[in-house]
């Protein structure tokens, strides 16, 4: 019977864009660099209900990219109503497999539903990203980076780091610009980003130098935004050491996000306008959402 409902549901639906009643933050959780097998500290991502129509939350689940590495630790809000004012908060931890950088997506289903006239479905998503680390004497200052308050055209420079804190030299054997791109989300170019190797008060000279214990040299990341919306990007170092391990700096942020109406391009595509719809049937149709579609 519920199968059969969802049938004539969908067939009335048709697809526009939604200015999400939700707010949720963060936008992109970025961990602390995480030792390959160890755990992060849990980071907590608010979704509130700044509108006055009731929303039910449905599905949590991260996906794409590397989502094995990292983990849900609660589902408060999934299946939550929420009403005016009101929020929940999804816990998320990062626990790296391997070396390197790791990007994924938490993503979860909402339906705003207006009084048994309308519903309308929406997906939601926060970027997450994190680094896997393993012992290396290779210290990378900073480790991440926002880039604040940034428009298409504006240009900031990052000076970074990289000193051997060990005791024996050590030599980057290589070196990655990796970036995300998702859509007209996150649109992260490595035409974007300009390295240069002579940057700062101790050059490198180039992007692959040998150091010597407690030696330091600098290099100037600056990054020039092509496009508006969500970036995220690691530049990794790779070192002569045993296992070669990897170690870098993340890069994250959001460029021209005029005001908080934006969000609403955040929350994908709704489908609205469908028939009138019982409380009581809300919540297996949301559950059901992502496998009927599928």
């Amino acid at each position: 019977m519920l199968k059969n409902i969802l049938v004539v549901l969908f067939s009335l639906v048709f697809i526009s864009f939604s200015y999400a009643q939700l707010k949720i933050d963060p936008r992109i959780v970025v961990f602390d660099p995480t030792s390959v097998g160890d755990k992060s500290d849990k980071e907590k991502i608010t979704v509130k209900n700044e509108g006055d129509e009731r929303i039910l939350i449905g599905d949590v689940d991260i996906v794409g990219g590397d989502k094995d590495d990292f983990d849900i630790t609660n589902e408060d809000c999934e299946g939550e109503i929420l009403s005016e004012g009101e929020e929940c908060k999804i816990k998320v931890r990062f626990e790296p497999q391997s070396k390197g950088v790791k990007l994924s997506v938490l993503k979860f289903e909402s339906a705003t539903y207006r009084g048994g006239l309308e519903l309308d479905f929406n997906e939601n998503f926060v970027f997450l990203a994190g680094f896997g680390t393993e012992s290396t004497d290779l210290e990378v200052d900073p480790e991440t980076h926002e880039f604040k308050n940034m428009e298409v055209g504006d240009e900031e420079t990052v000076i970074i780091r990289l000193k051997n804190k060990g005791d024996d030299t050590i030599k980057i054997k290589d070196y990655e610009l990796k970036t995300l791109n998702l859509g007209k989300i996150v649109r992260t170019k490595k035409e974007e980003f300009e390295i240069n190797e002579n940057g700062g008060i101790r050059p490198c000279g180039t992007m692959k130098p040998t150091l010597d214990p407690n030696e330091y040299c600098t290099i100037e990341i600056t990054f020039k935004p092509k496009k508006h919306g969500y970036k995220l990007a690691a530049l990794l170092f790779e070192t002569d050491e045993e296992d070669s391990p990897v170690n870098g700096v993340v890069f994250y942020g959001d460029v021209d996000k005029e005001s908080d109406s934006d969000d609403g391009i955040l929350g994908g595509c709704s489908f609205g306008n469908v028939a009138t719809v019982p409380l009581y049937l809300v919540i297996p149709l949301l559950m059901l959402f992502r496998r009927f579609r599928a």
